[in-house]
């Protein structure tokens, strides 16, 4: 990087240290080599995590036998940092690699290298509520509901009321998916209007659906959040790695004209 560079970017680069380590909830989480993409003004890098794997059985060749062990599992996730607007983007992990866990861990490792601890890194959440995304969206492929047994009662929600109790159920889990091929995707019945609303009342909700953009259809998701609807966005990957390219998750943070105050 040049010395011309603007403040900010030149304290981003002397936290960004390749091969920092730093261990939250058990998971060694490291840098990885990063670049500098002057002409985008950006930074492109992957973090990722270690940690002891499940307990397996392997055959020992000097015991003739077969033998347990742990063995390392982890796994990585490619970002890009839009340094003058303050905003990162990187490719989630369902389960393994998720917001908070993210930023928790990029938080940790640039205080890791100022010891000023200054930096903070938080989970972008947009505040657009449900009813307003299903209505934008071209096509609904897929809805999660979680319903939790209300307390005291269903708000009037009689079809989800009668599911619950009907089946003395405590939690009660749905999938809705449209067909592939099906260009009207998913239809908002009585039913599940009810349950969505349900599940953001008490429980968790979770849709994928096609947008049209400028650049085509996009799939875009909306999930429940004390924060609101996370920025989640789905964008190609390598099929034999599942990885996303720097310049795709970067296509990504160039739609958003937020920046930090």
């Amino acid at each position: 990087m040049s010395g011309g560079l603007p403040g900010v970017v030149r304290s981003v680069e002397a936290g960004l240290k390749a091969g920092t380590a730093v261990i939250r909830y058990g998971r060694i989480w490291r840098l990885g080599q990063w670049r500098w993409q002057s002409e985008r003004r950006s930074l492109t890098g992957r973090i990722g995590y270690e940690r002891e794997g499940e307990l397996t059985e392997l055959w020992d060749f000097e015991r003739n036998d077969f033998v347990e062990a742990r063995l390392p599992e982890g796994v990585t996730a490619p970002f890009v940092v839009d340094v003058e607007r303050g905003l990162i983007a990187f490719q989630l992990r369902p389960g393994r690699i998720e917001r908070q866990s993210f930023a928790g861990a990029f938080r940790k490792m640039l205080n890791e290298t100022d010891p000023s601890g200054i930096w903070k890194v938080e989970p972008f959440a947009e505040s657009e509520p449900w009813w307003e995304w299903q209505e934008r969206a071209a096509r609904i492929q897929r809805i999660e509901i979680r319903i939790e047994r209300p307390n005291p009662h269903f708000g009037g929600r009689r079809e989800v009321e009668a599911l619950v109790d009907g089946h003395r159920a405590r939690v009660v889990k749905l999938i809705f998916e449209a067909y592939q091929n099906d260009p009207q995707g998913l239809e908002i019945d009585e039913f599940l209007r009810e349950a969505a609303e349900q599940a953001l009342y008490r429980g968790n909700l979770k849709a994928i659906a096609e947008f049209d953009t400028e650049l085509g259809p996009q799939e875009r998701v909306w999930r429940k959040d004390v924060e609101g609807s996370p920025v989640e966005r789905k964008v190609p990957a390598d099929p034999q790695t599942g990885e996303a390219s720097p310049e795709a998750i970067e296509a990504e943070l160039e739609d958003r004209g937020d920046a930090l105050p």
